[in-house]
Order: C-alpha cells, then sequence, then structure tokens
C-alpha cells in the first residue's frame, strides 16, 4: 500500500467502528473460518462452498462481523484471497468452490462471460453475506470495512456473485458497492436445487479505494441521522452528483 492507502485503511475501520458504537454495534474480525461456517449453520443459513475448510485451504481467508449489544450476530460476510492467471477459467471449471470440483459432482459452466470479462492476479472473493437485522441497510457498513481489508491485501478487484433480483433492485452498487455487473447463463450448481442464474459483480482496486474513501468521508460530514437514513443520503448524493 502507498502512504494515503495505509492511512485510508485504518481510519476507515476507526470511522465505521465509531459510528456503529452509537447504535450499540461492534466490529470485529478473524481467520477461523471452521468457527464462522458453524455459527452460519446455527442461524440455519447456506454456507458458501468457497468458505467450507473442507473444500478449499482456508489460509488466506477471513471475515467481519457485526454484533449487537446482546453480542448476537447483527451482520457477517466472509471473503478469500487467491492469485490466478484466469479467474474466469477458475470459476467455471469450478476451482472457484472447490480444490476437487470432480468430485462434488462439477460440470462446466459455461457462463457467457468470455470477451466481457477479464479478471487476473491477486482477487478478492467474496461471500457468504448474512443480515439479520433487516432494515437499517447494516450490510453497507459491512462491505465497506470488508473492502479495507482487500484494498490491505494489494487485491486488484473484489469479486461476488448474486441473484439476478439483487442486481435488478440495484442492490449491488447501492450497498455492496460493486461497479460492474454481468449475467451468467444459467447452471445447475453442485450447491444449487437445479439451474440458477448468477450474476458475476466486482469491483476493481482504484475503484475500491475511492468507493471506501468517498463513505468514510460521507460518514464523518454527515449529520446525526439512523443508520438507514444515512445511507439513503450516501445514495442520494451520488445520484444528484451523476
Amino acid at each position: 500500500m502507498n502512504q494515503s492507502t495505509s492511512a485510508l485503511v485504518p481510519h476507515c475501520r476507526r470511522v465505521f467502528s465509531r459510528y456503529l458504537e452509537n447504535f450499540g454495534y461492534s466490529v470485529e474480525s478473524g481467520t477461523d473460518m471452521n468457527a464462522w461456517c458453524e455459527e452460519i449453520r446455527r442461524q440455519s443459513n447456506f454456507v458458501n462452498p468457497q468458505f467450507e475448510p473442507e473444500n478449499l485451504d482456508q489460509s488466506d481467508s477471513r471475515y467481519v462481523s457485526i454484533r449487537n449489544a446482546s453480542g448476537d450476530l447483527a451482520c457477517t460476510i466472509a471473503f478469500r484471497f487467491f492469485d490466478t492467471d484466469d479467474f474466469l477459467e477458475d470459476f467455471e471449471t469450478g476451482y472457484f468452490f472447490y480444490d476437487h470440483p470432480e468430485a462434488h459432482g462439477w460440470e462446466r459452466h459455461r457462463s457467457g462471460l468470455r470477451g466481457k470479462v477479464h479478471l487476473d492476479g491477486k482477487i478478492c472473493s467474496r461471500g457468504g453475506l448474512h443480515s439479520y437485522d433487516r432494515g437499517n441497510c447494516i450490510s453497507w457498513y459491512i462491505t465497506t470495512v470488508a473492502y479495507t481489508y482487500a484494498i490491505e491485501a494489494g487485491a486488484r478487484a473484489t469479486v461476488g456473485n448474486t441473484l439476478p433480483k439483487i442486481t435488478a433492485a440495484q442492490l449491488a452498487p447501492r450497498l455492496y458497492g460493486y461497479r460492474h455487473s454481468q449475467m451468467m447463463h444459467p447452471h445447475s450448481f453442485p450447491f444449487t436445487s437445479g439451474e440458477v442464474s448468477l450474476a458475476l459483480v466486482w469491483i476493481t482496486d482504484e475503484e475500491m479505494r475511492e468507493e471506501v474513501r468517498m463513505r468514510t468521508q460521507f460518514l464523518e460530514t454527515s449529520p446525526a441521522m439512523d443508520m438507514r437514513s444515512t445511507v439513503d443520503s450516501f445514495n442520494g448524493a451520488l445520484m444528484a452528483a451523476e
């Protein structure tokens, strides 16, 4: 990281942690993915297979969680870092999710994104976003903090995959900060019931720094509001500037 980036990361974490403390929340981060998966299962939620230790090496994985005043999980997100010469090839062949995709019955995914998506180098793959305190846009806060780890690690991009209803509702850019989106062809994954259509969403390293800087500055200078109103005001300011 350069000097300005190295200052941005801890500053963002301080600003967001202090803001969330005003509403009785605390932010934590860790690398024990076994414990993270177990906690998600206790909530009866789907665990993204790329974060299962039996599927992939988790030595470069991490989670960020937000807890309420009672210590209950309010929101959490997981992400992992890996180097690749061709992200799309890893995704289509199943190595994005499994060390041995054939053992899980993986069939090659013809995504339809050849020539449209070019991602390589160090990638931050984000997934496993679970929000339990609904209605306050808490996902906006946790994804911002998650970006600081991708910036700190020198990732060239953060990627995710999501359902069409998420992209149609503009949640990918407005809450999660992604700048790019491409729909993939339907595919039957080993962890889904039948064919599903997913969208590949991503944001580049320069865009991550810009997004984190804008969100942090806005949070520092915005008038005292509830969590949802703050996010609505941020998105309103962005749209007014377009």
